[in-house]
């Protein structure tokens, strides 16, 4: 069985991991031309996702995030409106390991150890499908063969799109700003009304 992956994110690369590490054969697209062009900010990692990188990694993968990464134990977020008001808080337990790590870190930890399975500067614009399997087609006319195919490409995948029949997500126009700051450095909260 050969798996196709389009897209070299987080997640992709995740999978192509664990396919890997299972015996499957796997070959990842990526339009990006390296893993340094990732965009983005710091993730947090709690216990469940550092659970599954432990099962993902090689045990000198695991070893280069633990010493890529910020350690935090009982993690606390808070999500407030532009009032300051309280919309939703998450806590995780005391003793359990989380990572805070950079996106460009944990991508290019991903793709370590896949051994030629991904293919950079390689854009998916369509796939058809048949008894055979699945037929990715890339710019520039060339393809490649595979059974299945995963579309992990992003939030604005061509690929989703033909899939769904049209566009898979739209712009809200929200916007978002994330920062750290200690407690004790954050202002009282205003008196409710």
């Amino acid at each position: 069985m050969k798996v196709l992956v389009a897209g070299a994110g987080i997640g992709g690369l995740a999978l192509a991991q664990g396919l890997t590490r299972a015996g499957v054969d796997v070959e990842v697209v990526e339009r990006d031309h390296d893993v340094s062009e990732s965009r983005g900010y710091k993730l947090h990692l709690g216990p469940p996702a550092v659970a599954a990188l432990r099962q993902l990694l090689t045990p000198t993968g695991v070893e280069r995030l633990l010493g890529s990464a910020i350690a935090t134990s009982g993690f606390t977020l808070v999500v407030r409106d532009h009032r300051a008001r309280r919309l939703f808080l998450a806590r995780e337990k005391q003793d359990a390991l989380s990572l805070d790590v950079d996106r460009s870190t944990l991508r290019a930890l991903l793709s370590r150890d896949l051994d030629g399975a991904v293919h950079w500067g390689t854009t998916a614009v369509s796939y058809s499908s048949s008894s055979s399997g699945v037929r990715l087609r890339l710019r520039g006319g060339g393809s490649t063969q595979g059974d299945v195919l995963v579309i992990a490409d992003g939030a604005s995948s061509r690929l989703a799109h033909q899939l769904a029949g049209a566009p898979t997500s739209t712009p809200t126009g929200l916007l978002g700003i994330a920062g750290r700051a200690a407690w004790r450095d954050v202002p009282p909260l205003p008196a409710p009304c």
